[in-house]
């Protein structure tokens, strides 16, 4: 008589192995999945939530934070997202465009490589059309002096021009992008000239200390 092959049939307690292997691998995958969306949504949102919202790199007390809504006459209510920082974003005026226009009310601040920290304020959004912006609610200050310099030429209240970065008055008083203007504009050093008085500062030297600055940290907020 011919002999016949045949696979053994598994055992019961084989194959409750092989299903509670598989079963792990597939919870593995499931938190590694969950861990990897979590941290795209935290890069997406470019939010660590600190106060009021934002990452807390510049401002990082309460007190900051009062003195920030005196200056934009706000409520203290109020949160900000974080639209823009070289922290996340490539160093060019195109991404700050592409990331802060038609975004209304925006923050930027600034902190130098001595410490100093100031910034502006809009109300209205930033374009990309080469024309000023006439906001009579735009303001700069600064941290150091604690003061909100007035502006005095509202036509002039900052510039919507792609080749720029956030570019607060005529005459450039407080203005971002690098020596020549064509390749980026967060070059690390940063020329502060004066010509028409869009604003009350009666020098950069006072919010900056220097004509000439090292930026250390940058970063632009949309108001809520």
């Amino acid at each position: 008589m011919e002999k016949v092959n045949s696979t053994p049939t598994p055992k019961p307690q084989e194959e409750s192995d092989k299903i509670t292997n598989l079963e792990n691998k597939i919870n593995n995958l499931t938190e590694r999945i969950i861990f990897l969306e979590n941290k795209l949504e935290k890069l997406e949102s470019k939010k660590e939530v600190n106060l009021h919202g934002t990452t807390g790199k510049i401002l990082k007390t309460e007190e900051e934070f009062k003195e920030l809504f005196s200056f934009i006459s706000g409520n203290n209510e109020r949160q900000f997202r974080l639209l823009y920082s070289p922290t996340f974003d490539t160093n060019t005026k195109e991404d700050f465009h592409k990331n802060c226009d038609n975004k209304g009310s925006t923050i930027v601040l600034v902190e130098t490589s001595n410490g100093r920290r100031f910034g502006g304020f809009t109300s209205l959004s930033w374009k990309s059309n080469d024309q000023w912006v006439n906001d009579p609610c735009a303001c700069i200050f600064s941290f150091d002096t604690h003061k909100k310099y007035k502006l005095l030429l509202p036509q002039y209240s900052y510039y919507g021009g792609p080749g720029y970065g956030p570019h607060f008055g005529a005459g450039d008083q407080l203005g971002f992008y690098n020596n020549g203007g064509s390749t980026g504009f967060l070059d690390t050093i940063h020329n502060a000239n004066f010509g028409t008085k869009t604003y009350d500062i009666p020098s950069i030297e006072e919010i900056t200390l220097t004509n000439t600055y090292v930026m250390n940290n940058f970063e632009v907020y949309q108001v809520i």
